[in-house]
């Protein structure tokens, strides 16, 4: 569990001193600027996260132990996507231990996902920023707190393979 997990890591002194990252810390580009705002949930996503149980104005929603297996299918341009990279870096940052996973169906579409997620983690608070061990091929491994996010495409070999996933996004 995360708690045991939390536990182990102070154990060995590099459990994380920091405060939880909450969804108003997380930015996103405004589509063709280069500008940068904070991320609030639009109509559609909010419908969505009220569907499915989480309460869109809890700035900082616990999915450790929400076991869902969600399809949308969805419109173009809703922030779909967005929210559940949002909820996907939220929930890996946040609860340590976590293995989480967004796989895209082409390389471009891999590398916007990578860019999106890796855009939120250099966009955070100093006092909440954790530096990556890792950021590349397509993954963040936040080292302190023994939580991975990757990005892959699909057909790619060995996808996951022997893996415990804790968040899966089909995109």
């Amino acid at each position: 569990t995360p708690e045991e997990t939390s536990r182990l890591l102070a154990s060995f002194g590099v459990a994380p001193s920091r405060p939880k990252v909450l969804l108003s810390d997380l930015m996103v580009q405004i589509e063709g600027t280069s500008e940068l705002v904070p991320l609030t949930w639009n109509p559609p996503q909010r419908q969505i996260l009220e569907e499915l149980g989480i309460d869109p104005d809890n700035p900082n929603p616990d999915l450790s132990n929400l076991k869902l297996r969600v399809r949308i299918l969805k419109a173009r341009r809703q922030g779909i996507s967005t929210l559940w990279l949002a909820l996907m870096f939220l929930d890996a940052y946040n609860n340590p231990g976590r293995r989480n996973l967004c796989v895209a169906h082409d390389l471009d579409s891999t590398e916007s996902i990578f860019e999106t997620i890796t855009r939120f983690q250099k966009n955070l608070p100093q006092d909440k920023r954790l530096e990556p061990k890792r950021s590349n091929r397509r993954e963040l491994y936040f080292e302190q707190i023994d939580s991975r996010i990757y990005c892959a495409t699909a057909g790619a070999e060995n996808l996951a393979s022997g893996s415990t996933l804790h968040f899966l996004q089909l995109s």
